[in-house]
């Protein structure tokens, strides 16, 4: 009867296998233990595990000393492992491990499985202690396999310990890591905690791994990500450097954005314009337009009194499509003042000009100041004055170059020989300009100059006079009429 439940077996007829083993039972064979288990596994397979359990139960009951027990220890803790009682389970592999020790086949088998349980848990050390013990009782290469992969995982991707890995595979010898999967695995750590969001960890990880490896395949990519964890903790000055490491090869895949980072702290937070010229000079170099590179190319050229780069990022800004009126006014005021500082103010002039069409600001000030002094210093007094009054009506809200006006009017008085709107220009300032002391002693030393001259000449008398036709200076809240 067992043999006909057998063939009944091998050729997948489960039922009428059932059938023959339940008759052979009933008729007290021999071979009881194996009926029971052969049963047993039927079950399992139709996906009975409780009925699964019963029969194992009963055999280990009924059989102490079966030459089955090893298999039925074993199938009982996958039956419970199937039904989800994974401590039940986890103490019946260890039974079998206590009990047989290497004696069974499946000693190492349900080393595997525990590792697997403890795994699932949480419990990363009772895991590699479980698969390091099936790694050492295991002769089938396929299981050693399996556990020296689930070993990598924990220690890599759980534990991020390369190190501790790398000493375990050369404790155990047979296993040949090459310099590049060292370099690799050493680098994944790095880069898994980064991508958990945990960023000092992954700073001191990708650290050692630069340590390690100083030329490693992954070494441009540690330095990026190391700047980006230290940007990311806010922490730009200890970024910089590793973002400048990566600059410092232009075949970097991760140059351009490493370049965009290092110009953007340069610029903004450590106010560095020498090098933040340097670095958008490279991101523009390289076919990026992009609007607030120029603005931020130009500026710190401008900063920096980098010359050409002023004339060379202004007239690229006033070229520019698309582009507001205060970035082209302020392109404008930098060449305007470029050109000043080299003596070539014919050329600054119509700069000038377009910075006071375009904006209403402290630039669009000073330059309308500036154009009346370039009319004044080119002979131009009519021009000058009356540029000059005009600075005072449109720039009542920035008093320093309004009272520079003021002063510059009196100017062209004392060359008329008017010195009493002379005298009352530079009284003007002196009475309504005192915050400002710089423009009170230039304003006090012409006034001085100019009465001693008067006083010379013998023109007027030495006291104050009023002027015959009265000039209303503005105060410097206040816009002439």
């Amino acid at each position: 009867i067992v043999r006909l439940a057998d063939l009944q077996l091998v050729n997948n007829n489960y039922d009428e296998a059932l059938e023959y083993y339940d008759l052979a039972i009933e008729n007290d064979a021999t071979e009881s233990d194996y009926i029971l288990y052969q049963k047993a596994m039927l079950l399992g397979v139709n996906n009975q595990p409780v009925d699964k359990l019963t029969n194992l139960e009963k055999l280990l009951k009924d059989y102490p000393d079966s030459e089955y027990k090893d298999d039925a220890l074993f199938q009982i803790a996958e039956a419970l492992v199937s039904v989800q009682k994974n401590n039940e389970a986890f103490q019946i592999y260890n039974k079998l491990i206590i009990d047989y020790g290497q004696k069974s086949e499946y000693t190492a088998t349900s080393y595997l499985r525990q590792g697997l349980l403890s795994y699932n848990s949480g419990d990363m050390y009772a895991a590699l202690n479980a698969y390091k013990n099936g790694m050492r009782v295991s002769n089938n290469e396929l299981e050693k396999r399996q556990a020296l992969i689930a070993i990598e995982e924990i220690y890599i991707n759980e534990l991020n310990d390369s190190k501790s890995y790398f000493a375990y595979t050369d404790q155990i010898g047979g296993v040949e890591l090459s310099d590049i999967t060292r370099d690799s695995l050493s680098y994944e750590i790095g880069i898994s905690s980064y991508k958990n969001g945990e960023y000092e960890k992954a700073i001191t990880q990708l650290e050692d791994y630069i340590d390690s490896y100083p030329s490693g395949i992954y070494s441009d990519y540690a330095n990026f990500h190391i700047g980006d964890a230290f940007s990311l903790l806010k922490k730009y000055s200890k970024a910089l450097p590793y973002y400048e490491k990566v600059v410092s090869n232009p075949d970097s895949p991760n140059y351009l954005p490493a370049l965009k980072n290092a110009a953007i702290i340069s610029y903004n937070h450590k106010q560095d314009f020498e090098s933040s010229y340097i670095y958008y000079d490279q991101l523009l170099s390289n076919g990026n337009k992009d609007v607030n590179y120029l603005e931020a190319a130009l500026y710190s050229a401008f900063v920096t009194k980098n010359k050409k780069g002023v004339i060379k990022y202004g007239n690229e800004v006033i070229a520019t499509k698309d582009i507001s009126h205060s970035i082209k006014s302020s392109a404008h005021f930098y060449l305007a003042k470029t050109f000043n500082s080299i003596k070539d103010n014919d050329l600054a002039l119509p700069h000038l000009q377009s910075v006071v069409e375009l904006s209403n600001n402290n630039q669009a000030a000073e330059s309308s100041y500036l154009i009346s002094e370039y009319y004044y210093n080119t002979n131009q007094k009519d021009k000058a004055e009356a540029q000059a009054f005009n600075t005072t009506k449109t720039s009542s809200a920035y008093p320093y170059w309004v009272a520079k006006s003021i002063i510059l009017i009196g100017d062209v008085y004392v060359d008329k020989k008017d010195n009493l709107n002379a005298s009352a220009a530079y009284e003007s300032v002196l009475e309504n300009f005192k915050e400002n002391e710089d423009l009170l002693l230039i304003a006090e030393e012409k006034l001085h100059k100019l009465n001693k001259s008067i006083k010379e000449n013998s023109r007027v008398k030495t006291e104050s006079v009023t002027p015959s036709t009265e000039i209303d200076f503005i105060q410097p809240s206040q816009t002439l009429d």
